[in-house]
């Protein structure tokens, strides 16, 4: 699986990710498969917001801004 990602200039616009896998037959062949997708990315205070607007609180954060990656747990209110 490849990933692609084009970052926008500015932080509040459309970005894209391309994901493609390429699937090798039993004779050498090799079918690509790919998919563009649009994203919009956010910082941790606006996920909080977000999720409080629409009825949802953070049960577990593992967000740490020197990390690459976090997992939020959220229910509802």
């Amino acid at each position: 699986m490849v990933y692609r990602w084009e970052i926008a200039p500015h932080w509040e616009d459309e970005h894209h990710i391309e994901i493609a896998i390429a699937q090798v037959d039993a004779v050498g062949s090799v079918l690509v498969r790919s998919e563009l997708l649009s994203c919009w990315p956010y910082r941790y205070d606006e996920l909080e917001v977000e999720l409080n607007r629409v009825g949802l609180r953070a049960e577990m954060s593992t967000f740490n801004p020197e990390a690459e990656n976090y997992m939020v747990v959220a229910s509802k209110v």
